[in-house]
């Protein structure tokens, strides 16, 4: 025969679950609250919004009205010898313009005789001196002004010749621009830009490096 007190007991048992089970399933559910992020805490706010290791941080734009503006050759120039010069070039373009009129090809006759001509006036011409202007607009290069927006990086070269800025221009075929930075300090010229162009690393150009070699 049943014990009536023995029943009712673990009938209450079953109703009002044992204070150690309550205690453990408290545990369990502040465990679980202790895992999920607040928004109140003061650190977590800190790593969110701290900028020390973002280089972006260091981008210091310019003010209303504030430019920051520096004079340079537009390209280091190199003295020539106008006879061999004169006499190299035309070793390279009568082949070619020989080879034009060949095929009969008027056009490609013309291109490579304007292009030789070109090629030595501009080596011959001696370079400008130059202001560089930095605006929050753009760049001003003697009188020519080029927006930020036909940039889509930049990159600061450093070597025996000084620093020289290089512009990456939007497009497949765009050639940087180079700007020489002779008497600005590079570091200063970089927390400008920083606030208006990604800085990416580039590689210098061959077409440059050739051009250097040859005394260009």
């Amino acid at each position: 025969m049943a014990n009536p007190i023995i029943d009712l007991r673990k009938e209450q048992e079953r109703r009002d679950p044992p204070a150690g089970a309550a205690a453990r399933a408290n545990a369990a559910r502040q465990t679980t609250n202790d895992k999920q992020p607040t928004t109140n805490n003061p650190l977590a706010r800190k790593d969110a919004t701290s900028t020390e290791d973002n280089p972006a941080s260091e981008a210091k734009p310019l003010k209303e009205g504030e430019v920051l503006e520096w004079e340079a050759y537009e390209y280091e120039h190199h003295k020539k010898d106008e006879k061999a010069w004169i006499r190299k070039t035309t070793y390279v373009a009568i082949p070619l313009a020989i080879l034009m009129l060949l095929m009969k090809n008027v056009l490609g006759f013309v291109v490579v005789a304007l292009g030789a001509a070109a090629f030595l006036l501009s080596a011959f011409r001696p370079p400008q001196r130059l202001t560089y202007r930095i605006t929050k607009d753009g760049i001003i290069i003697g009188s020519t002004f080029r927006s930020y927006k036909v940039f889509t990086s930049f990159w600061i070269f450093s070597g025996e010749q000084g620093a020289l800025l290089s512009l990456k221009r939007d497009g497949v075929l765009g050639h940087p621009l180079a700007v020489p930075m002779d008497g600005i300090d590079p570091d200063r010229v970089r927390e400008i830009l920083s606030a208006y162009l990604p800085e990416e690393e580039q590689q210098p150009s061959q077409f440059d490096a050739f051009l250097r070699r040859i005394g260009y």
